[in-house]
């Protein structure tokens, strides 16, 4: 269960020899019993050597501070189709803010 969610929260940036490997992740989730995780979305078919690099570093940088780290590809057909559905209701013509509900992260 989530209680919290950010939209690219960090920038991890480590120093390898010769190099500087930078990764804005997608989100972070802290769960309701106070653990967290970091997300990285992308489909399998857009994931470039370099790419695969830089989330191998994401994961390794959360697991140092006791963060977990999940990269998720395509969205299964029917969450993906629910998850288009319920954005309709961000759309102005149709948000009513007295019944409005806004999540935020502390």
């Amino acid at each position: 269960m989530r209680v919290g969610l950010a939209a690219a929260p960090v920038v991890v940036e480590v120093r390898r020899p010769g190099e500087w490997i930078r990764q804005t992740p997608d989100y972070f989730v802290r769960r309701r019993n106070g653990t967290a995780v970091v997300l990285d979305v992308r489909p399998d078919e857009r994931i470039e050597p370099e790419d695969a690099a830089k989330f191998a570093v994401t994961a390794m940088a959360c697991a140092r501070v006791g963060w977990g780290y999940e990269w998720v590809g395509v969205l299964d057909p029917v969450l993906a189709a629910n998850l288009r559905w319920l954005s309709g209701d961000r759309h102005p013509r149709v948000r009513r803010e007295a019944g409005a509900h806004v999540s935020r992260c502390k």
